[in-house]
C-alpha cells in the first residue's frame, strides 16, 4: 500500500492553513453572541444546506460508517441512508417550526414551552451528551489520519484536538458554514475520482459484482437486518432533528430557506452515500483482512476507506482528501462546539450567573466556553481509543441510550400541544429507564430496542395531555403563547431590518476564492508526479476546482453589483 509523499503533507498543511485563514477572515464580522451562534439569520440557504450535510457527514462516516459497509455491504450503507429519511422529515415537519421559534440556541425554547427548571435540566443533559459525541467525532478524525500517516492514534487525537480547538475559538457559525461548503465541494469531487478508480482496481464493475462476499448486496447481512435498519432510522429521526443541524434552520432568513436546508441535506445523504460506499466495498475484495494494515486498531475495518484511497488516488489528491476530511470534521466539531457553547453561555451563564451581560462579555465568555469544551473533549477522545466497541459501537450506544430521551422534549414539544410543563422531565425519565434497561440489562436487538424506546417516548409525552387542565394558568398561557409564535410566519424584511457587519460579505465570492486556492494547491505539486495517469487526474481535479471557483467569484461580484445598483435606484 502506498505511503504519503512529502507533497501530500505539503498539500495538507497548505489546505489547513487556508481553513484557519477563513477563521481569521470572519473573526472581524462576529460582533455579538447572535453573530457567533446563528450568523444573525443571514446565512444563505445553500451554504446552510451544505453545512448541514457536512456536519453529519464527518469523519465518523469515513471510519465507523465505512467499517459497517466493509463488513456488511449494502446493509451497512442502508444505515447511513436512514439519515436521508430522517432529515426529509424536517423538510415536512420541523424545519419551519425551528425557524419560527426565533431562538438562538437549541435549548432556548425550553423556558417558553415548559418552564425554567426543565430548561436548566435539559441544558446540562444536552451539554453532557454532546460532549461525548464531540469526543467521538474527534476520535474518528484521529483514526482516519493515523492510518494514513502511520502515527499512534492517541498522539493524533491530541494534535488534531488542539488544532481544531485553535480554529474553533476564532470563528463563529459564518466560518463554520463556509468551511463546510468548501469541504463538501472538495470531498464530493475527490470522491467522484476515488469511486471509478476503486472499481478499476478490482477489475471493473463486472469483477466487482462477482468478487464481493455473499449477501453483500442484500439488506440483511450479518448482524444487520431490515429491523436493525428500521430501528437505526428511528434513532436517526430523533438525532438528526435535534443536533447541530437544527442550528442551520434558525440561522437562515426565512422558513422557506429552512426547508431548503433540510431538503438539501436529505438528497445529499442519499446520493452521497450511494457514490461514497464503493471504495469501502472494493476494499473488502482487495483487503479481506485489514488487521495487518490498520496499525492495531481495535476495529481494523474502520480503516477501509482510507486504505483504499491510499491505493488508488495520485499523490497530492491523497493529501487534499485527508485535509478535506480533517477540515470537514473540524467544521463538524466547530458546529458542536458552537452549539454547546451557546447552551452554556446563553442558557446557563446568562440566565443563572450574569443576566445583564453585555454582548461583548457574552462573546468573550463564548470563546472561553469553547476552550473548556475543546480541552475536555480531547481528553475524552484519548479515553475512547480503548473502547472495545469501536467508533460505531460508541455511536450506537449513545444513540440507543441518550439521544431519544433528550430529543423527545425538543421534537414533540414543537408539534404536540397542551401538555403541562412537567411533561419533558417525566418523559425523559421514563424513556431513559426503558432505553438503559433494554440496552444494558436485556441487550435487546437494536430494532426491538429502538421501537420500545421511541414508543415509550411518544406515549409518555402525549399521555400527559390529560393533565393539561391541571397545569397552573400562568403556565398554560405561556405555552399557548409559544405555539402562537410557531403559528406566526416569519416576516424577514421586518424582523431582519437592522443591518449587521456580515451584510457586506458575498458568500459566492468567498467560497469562489477558496476553491480557486485549493485548485491551485492541487495543480502546483503536479511537477513532482511521474506517471501520466496521475498527472492527468490531479490536473483535471485542480482545474475543475479553479474553474468552479472563478465562476462563483464572478457570479458573486455580478450579484453584488446588481444589489448595489438596486439599492441606489431605491
Amino acid at each position: 500500500m502506498p505511503k504519503l509523499w512529502f507533497i501530500d503533507y505539503a498539500v495538507m498543511v497548505c489546505h489547513l492553513m487556508l481553513m484557519v485563514g477563513v477563521g481569521f477572515f470572519f473573526y472581524r464580522y462576529v460582533k455579538s453572541a447572535t453573530d457567533f451562534f446563528k450568523s444573525s439569520n443571514r446565512l444563505p440557504w445553500w451554504v446552510a444546506g451544505l453545512s448541514s450535510f457536512m456536519s453529519g457527514f464527518s469523519a465518523w462516516t469515513f471510519t465507523g460508517g465505512a467499517g459497517k459497509i466493509y463488513e456488511s455491504g449494502i446493509s451497512g450503507a442502508a444505515i447511513l441512508w436512514s439519515s436521508s429519511v430522517a432529515v426529509m422529515l424536517s423538510y415536512f415537519i420541523f424545519a419551519k417550526r425551528w425557524r419560527r421559534s426565533r431562538i438562538t440556541t437549541v435549548m432556548q425554547f425550553m423556558s417558553e414551552r415548559y418552564n425554567k427548571f426543565t430548561h436548566q435540566f435539559y441544558s446540562w443533559v444536552y451539554v453532557i451528551m454532546k460532549w461525548f459525541i464531540v469526543g467521538l467525532q474527534l476520535l474518528s478524525t484521529a483514526i482516519f489520519i493515523s492510518v494514513a500517516i502511520g502515527i499512534d492514534v492517541r498522539i493524533v487525537v491530541v494534535v488534531v484536538g488542539l488544532t481544531m480547538l485553535t480554529y474553533s475559538v476564532l470563528s463563529g457559525l459564518w466560518g463554520v458554514s463556509t468551511n463546510d461548503t468548501l469541504q463538501f465541494i472538495i470531498v464530493a469531487s475527490v470522491t467522484m475520482v476515488a469511486t471509478p478508480l476503486s472499481l478499476s482496481a478490482v477489475g471493473g464493475i463486472g469483477e466487482f459484482i462477482t468478487r464481493v462476499p455473499e449477501r453483500f448486496f442484500s439488506l440483511t447481512n450479518g448482524n444487520v437486518d431490515l429491523f436493525f435498519i428500521i430501528g437505526w432510522m428511528l434513532l436517526q429521526f430523533y438525532g438528526n432533528n435535534s443536533n447541530a443541524t437544527v442550528q442551520r434552520y434558525f440561522s437562515v432568513r426565512t422558513e422557506r430557506d429552512a426547508r431548503r436546508v433540510a431538503l438539501t441535506g436529505s438528497v445529499l445523504f442519499f446520493v452521497g452515500v450511494s457514490v461514497w460506499m464503493i471504495p469501502s466495498m472494493a476494499a473488502r475484495i482487495l483487503y479481506p483482512d485489514l488487521s495487518g494494515i490498520a496499525l492495531g486498531l481495535k476495529n481494523p475495518s474502520e480503516a477501509a476507506y482510507v486504505v483504499m484511497c491510499l491505493r488508488v488516488l495520485p499523490h497530492g489528491l491523497i493529501g487534499i482528501l485527508l485535509a478535506a476530511i480533517f477540515a470537514a470534521t473540524m467544521s463538524s466539531l466547530d458546529s458542536s462546539y458552537n452549539v454547546m457553547a451557546g447552551v452554556l453561555v446563553k442558557d446557563i451563564y446568562q440566565r443563572l450567573i450574569k443576566p445583564d451581560a453585555t454582548p461583548k462579555q457574552l462573546l468573550f465568555t463564548s470563546r472561553m466556553a469553547i476552550l473548556l469544551i475543546g480541552f475536555s473533549a480531547t481528553a475524552l477522545a484519548v479515553f475512547l481509543t480503548s473502547h472495545t466497541g469501536g467508533v460505531f459501537g460508541v455511536m450506537k450506544d449513545i444513540s440507543q441510550v441518550i439521544t431519544v430521551p433528550v430529543a423527545t422534549a425538543l421534537l414533540l414539544g414543537l408539534v404536540v400541544r397542551k401538555t403541562p410543563p412537567w411533561t419533558a422531565v417525566f418523559s425523559f425519565a421514563i424513556t431513559f429507564v426503558v432505553a438503559y434497561t433494554t440496552r444494558y440489562v436485556y441487550d435487546m436487538h437494536l430494532g426491538y430496542q429502538a421501537c420500545a424506546v421511541v414508543g415509550t417516548s411518544i406515549t409518555s409525552f402525549t399521555v400527559m395531555r390529560i393533565f393539561w387542565n391541571r397545569a397552573p394558568q400562568v403556565d398554560r398561557e405561556r405555552i399557548e403563547g409559544f405555539f402562537q409564535k410557531l403559528d406566526t410566519p416569519i416576516d424577514a424584511d421586518k424582523e431582519l431590518a437592522e443591518p449587521v457587519a456580515a451584510d457586506a460579505v458575498s458568500m459566492l465570492q468567498v467560497v469562489g476564492v477558496l476553491l480557486f486556492a485549493v485548485g491551485l494547491i492541487i495543480v502546483v505539486p503536479i511537477v513532482f508526479l511521474k506517471e501520466l495517469p496521475s498527472i492527468l487526474i490531479a490536473l483535471s481535479e485542480g482545474l475543475f476546482l479553479m474553474g468552479l471557483g472563478s465562476y462563483m467569484f464572478l457570479r458573486g461580484r455580478r450579484k453584488k453589483m446588481m444589489d448595489v445598483q438596486a439599492l441606489a435606484e431605491a
